[in-house]
């Protein structure tokens, strides 16, 4: 595995979701064996992916495939992991093709279990909005909460998340006027309550801004 080349390919914070990982070997070796290789070379690629901050691997389809079916006469060429992956558009990229009313998800913003406080890994999130703000005066957003697991918000905790965001733009100089933030706890889910699974939980408590103008 040329662990540099998956670094350059999936940088930190790049938002990528992988959807399948396909181990493969060269025809050398029992099919036994070589089933068994390559299921630790998606192992080893997996635990590297891991380590990349923006990558997402919660719903990835991991095949080990043993041995290449038309093996290449250059054996090394078949000793290979595919990633089958989709990049996520950056909040720029977003923001640039929204209308007014649109709504866009702050992805990878996460909190400290039941608190506002936010997680060191999400600041490049935070950091990228506020570019946005300074270079675009025109944009003004409203920063909407949202919790999972409960219908009652009883620690204002989706509010108090959305004041998180507004209180680093406010801190670095983006006016109050192009600004608002409301938290709705668990109105607006976009995974039924009670949820099945931490995926879906995950998805429920999330950060979206919506356009005001732009």
């Amino acid at each position: 595995i040329n662990k540099q080349v998956i670094r350059n390919n999936f940088k930190q914070n790049s938002s990528t979701k992988i959807i399948q990982i396909l181990g493969y070997t060269d025809i050398n070796g029992t099919k036994k064996h070589n089933l068994e290789l390559s299921k630790k070379r998606n192992e080893s690629t997996i635990d590297l992916l891991k380590k990349i901050n923006g990558v997402d691997l919660n719903k990835s389809q991991i095949i080990n495939h043993g041995e290449v079916k038309n093996a290449s006469k250059r054996y090394y060429k078949d000793r290979t992991v595919k990633i089958i992956y989709k990049a996520k558009q950056s909040i720029t990229q977003k923001i640039r093709k929204a209308k007014k009313g649109d709504k866009i998800e702050l992805q990878n913003m996460n909190f400290i279990g039941g608190s506002p406080v936010l997680l060191k890994e999400s600041k490049p999130i935070l950091v990228e909005l506020l570019k946005l703000m300074q270079n675009n005066s025109n944009l003004k957003i409203k920063i909407e909460g949202h919790i999972c697991c409960s219908f009652i918000d009883d620690q204002n905790l989706s509010e108090n998340r959305a004041k998180t965001v507004y209180s680093y733009l406010l801190e670095n100089n983006i006016s109050e006027n192009r600004m608002s933030y409301e938290g709705y706890s668990s109105k607006h889910p976009k995974h039924p309550l009670p949820e099945k699974n931490e995926t879906e939980r995950m998805e429920n408590r999330r950060v979206e801004i919506r356009i005001i103008d732009k």
